[in-house]
């Protein structure tokens, strides 16, 4: 068995020289201008400010966890291991601005982790050495380093889960054991797409299974406190709640309903065009509309039942973000091209059958979300699974010649400044003078490439605080009010100040009288399809309720969406 170094490990004359180093200063360059976005901008991930952060800010107010009442059922039935992060840097702080620090520390233990693993399954140490900062920098990683997403966080929990367990085969330590239990139970409570990475885990447990009861009682104390910290409490409430522990039926019944074979092939194709598709594709829309046209009836009406809508589609976005992105095309493309080549030039290697049964466990494990899943952006979902699915390909001999080749360095680089420019222009966190340019080129006789991408900045850039402008309608000391609105929605301006105000949502059927019992006398409402779920229109609703409006809004959440009337109305 090769040595692993640990994470736990800092030596800082070694780091100092490695940053020396192309590769390793390109990524150390990456982070500082991530660190630089989260610091200028507000959080603005549209699941977070949707349902994330609300339902955080509700349990504060409520001063425990409940199941809430509400027309979006993400609220109740995602996991909520990310959320439990946030929660003592926003009840301390009343703030959520450090709250992209969880995802940059992430991203900075992404390297280590990274090298451990590979290194752990024999990957050659130069060749470690150069992916270590090649794999973290794709570009879901490293537009997520400063966002509040949570799959990031989630992929990092998968690795140090891996290398801890490849620590713990190797020495037979408790300590590593004990970490790696910790960090799968807290990987599942933030994504549980990554559930089937527990067989690899496993399996890693197995190769050493005498020793498993080295220490029976820490080990059981570990695993019950990993349980609780899982997805599992999740999940028995899903299922007591709407009796499928996923969640899918609550939300949406059309949620967990994949034949399996149309979502492996659908996924793989969507994965595929997704990791391929460049960083700015000024002609994706005309690229998805000659898809959608060449694909064949009795497909696209298979993807359409299995599928959301984009994922049916096999759609691209024109810009990569941290909504859609997963490794990128350049380093993808890198991927492919450097084990080709290292495999016509040195062809295998003489591989441990274990290392081979835990790549085919990986394998197995995508493919089991593959056969479930039928979501738009896989190729964000699957983070978790890149970097574990990718090492096993280096263990290729001609990977170690490979990298004295100029131009595999140039081509390396070239993917690492592709990452920084992206990161750069990126609409969620912009780092150039991106209002100022737009005002000056992007006139209304502008391309529709570039009146997309002005729309697309002008939506991030209001986000976070898109619906404060209602807040801020509200009169002094107006800390309870109701909530009306049956899509998603970016609501968290409305909890603001945190620990302050409390929404309460109002469905079909509710009275009102709940609101007006707990001192409300003001109701935020989305006039789009309020008539279809509350049977009126919203003026006659106004009428019967002998409300009036205070203030209304034009209000755009998603570039993909037109925009709605938003009304703050007051009762008598």
């Amino acid at each position: 068995m090769l040595g692993i170094s640990s994470p736990l490990s800092f030596n800082v004359s070694k780091w100092r020289r490695r940053f020396c180093q192309p590769l390793p200063f390109l990524f150390l360059f990456i982070l500082f201008l991530a660190t630089v976005g989260g610091l200028l901008y507000p959080p603005n991930n549209y699941d977070a400010l949707n349902y994330r952060l609300p339902r955080v800010a509700h349990w504060l107010m409520a001063e425990r966890w409940e199941w809430i009442h509400a027309s979006n059922q993400n609220v109740n039935t995602r996991a909520c291991g990310f959320e439990w992060l946030t929660v003592p840097l926003i009840s301390v702080l009343y703030s959520d601005r450090p709250l992209f620090l969880i995802n940059i520390i992430c991203f900075c233990l992404l390297p280590s982790h990274s090298y451990g693993f590979m290194r752990g399954i024999g990957v050659a140490p130069r060749v470690a050495r150069a992916w270590m900062w090649l794999l973290p920098a794709g570009y879901g990683f490293a537009l997520q380093a400063a966002s509040i997403g949570n799959d990031l966080t989630a992929a990092y929990f998968a690795l140090a889960s891996c290398h801890f367990a490849l620590l713990w085969k190797q020495n037979a330590v408790a300590r590593d054991l004990h970490l790696s239990l910790f960090a799968a139970g807290l990987m599942t409570a933030i994504k549980p797409t990554t559930l089937p990475i527990l067989l690899p885990i496993a399996f890693l447990y197995l190769t050493r299974y005498s020793h498993l009861l080295s220490k029976p009682l820490s080990t059981l104390a570990v695993v019950v406190l990993g349980t609780t910290a899982s997805f599992l409490p999740n999940a028995v409430i899903n299922h007591v709640k709407g009796g499928d522990w996923t969640g899918a039926a609550i939300e949406n019944p059309f949620y967990g309903k994949v034949e399996p074979l149309i979502g492996l092939s659908g996924n793989l194709i969507n994965l595929a065009l997704q990791n391929l598709a460049p960083p700015v594709f000024p002609i994706a829309q005309k690229w998805n509309s000659i898809v959608t046209s060449i694909t064949p009836k009795s497909v696209h009406e298979a993807m359409m039942r299995n599928f959301e809508s984009g994922g049916a589609n096999f759609a691209v976005p024109d810009f990569q973000g941290e909504e859609w992105a997963g490794l990128g095309a350049g380093l993808t493309i890198l991927i492919l091209a450097s084990s080709i080549v290292a495999f016509r030039r040195n062809g295998l290697a003489r591989t441990p059958a274990w290392i081979l049964y835990l790549w085919s466990s990986f394998i197995i494990a995508i493919i089991a979300y593959f056969l479930k899943a039928g979501m738009t952006t896989v190729g964000r979902h699957v983070l978790p699974y890149y970097i574990p699915l990718i090492a096993p390909l280096l263990l290729l001999p001609g990977h170690s010649a490979l990298l004295k080749s100029p131009n595999w360095r140039f081509a390396a680089t070239l993917v690492m400044l592709s990452t920084i420019g992206l990161t750069i222009i990126t609409p969620s966190r912009p780092l150039w003078p991106a209002n100022t340019v737009f005002e000056r080129f992007a006139s209304e006789n502008a391309s529709p490439f570039l009146r997309r991408i002005r729309t697309g900045y002008e939506v991030y850039g209001g986000r976070a605080d898109v619906l404060g402008q209602l807040r801020e309608a509200l009169p002094p000391r107006s800390n309870t009010i109701g909530y009306i609105n049956f899509g998603p929605a970016p609501q968290n301006a409305l909890w603001k100040p945190y620990l302050s105000r409390r929404l309460i949502q109002i469905l079909p059927g509710d009275s009102i009288s709940n609101l007006t019992k707990a001192g409300g006398r003001h109701i935020v409402v989305n006039t789009r399809d309020f008539e279809i779920h509350m049977g009126r229109s919203a003026e006659s609703w106004l009428t019967i309720h002998n409300a009036h409006i205070l203030s209304r809004h034009t209000i755009r959440t998603l570039v993909k969406e037109p925009a709605s009337e938003w009304w703050l109305v007051k009762l008598p």
